[in-house]
């Protein structure tokens, strides 16, 4: 519904400007339109934040009642994102021994620190949109890995099926999709992303290899940069906990591992 509900109001937008274009210039192309709608505003802001507004301006004083409630509706939906992202740093302090009085405070004031730079220069704010907005590919991509990792039929049967309760079963078929399909159109997306940027200049007519605001280059090097930094974090972390005499956690995965498979083998044969 989520994915529906966004494609309809993306269609609603696009609508949009169209109409309002050949309502106030009439001898306007279709190419020309098309350019608007790519370049509308810093990080694409203006979509939501123009032509909205002109869609509901031609309601009249409702349109306007109903303008206040969407950004209002609107506010509240980044306020209640922002609530999970804060709780999920603020857990993961807490796992690495923090007090959580401690964390909330810190998370807050990291998120703030972080966001200022964008607020305070939309051309920062259009690069890191357009970087970290791309990125959730190889996010979605090391979840896939994480998950084949695991084992996808401990995955399925341990955190879904025998979970839940009275919940939707995930079928054998999600194994094949998540081994295969998955990573075949995470890679796919990527590659395509790639060329087609390689292949283009973008609005400010900036080339690929450039370090500039929406290129190729300054992606990739922002992306191995905190990656560096994230496997350099936890392998001093992981050599902290062996210092500590912490145990293995490679080992506990094998012996977790080990012992799914014993109890799956006994369920098979008492059966």
């Amino acid at each position: 519904m989520n994915n529906l509900s966004s494609f309809v109001c993306g269609l609603l937008i696009v609508c949009t400007v169209f109409s309002s274009l050949t309502a106030l210039i009439p001898g306007v192309t279709k190419q020309e339109i098309t350019t608007i709608l790519q370049d509308s505003g810093f990080a694409y802001t203006g979509l939501t934040f123009i032509w909205i507004p002109v869609l509901l301006s031609t309601a009249g004083n409702g349109g306007r009642a109903i303008a206040v409630f969407f950004f209002l509706c609107l506010s509240f939906a980044g306020l209640s994102s922002l609530i999970s992202n804060i709780e999920l740093f603020g857990h993961t302090l807490e796992d690495f021994g923090m007090k959580r009085r401690y964390c909330i405070p810190l998370t807050i004031a990291i998120t703030f620190l972080f966001g200022l730079p964008s607020a305070l220069n939309l051309n920062f704010l259009t690069n890191q949109d357009f970087v970290w907005g791309f990125a959730l590919l190889i996010n979605g991509l090391m979840f896939q890995l994480m998950v084949i990792h695991y084992g996808t039929a401990r995955w399925r049967d341990r955190v879904i099926n025998n979970y839940s309760i009275d919940d939707w079963y995930l079928p054998k078929i999600w194994e094949w999709m998540v081994k295969f399909v998955a990573p075949i159109e995470a890679i796919a997306l990527l590659i395509w992303w790639a060329v087609d940027l390689i292949r283009q200049e973008n609005s400010q007519g900036e080339k690929w290899y450039e370090f500039g605001t929406e290129t190729f280059m300054i992606t990739i090097v922002q992306w191995i940069g905190v990656m560096a930094i994230a496997g350099i974090l936890n392998a001093l972390w992981y050599y902290y906990q062996r210092r500590k005499g912490e145990p293995n956690p490679l080992d506990l995965h094998y012996s977790s591992t080990v012992s799914y498979s014993i109890s799956t083998e006994s369920q098979t044969t008492n059966t």
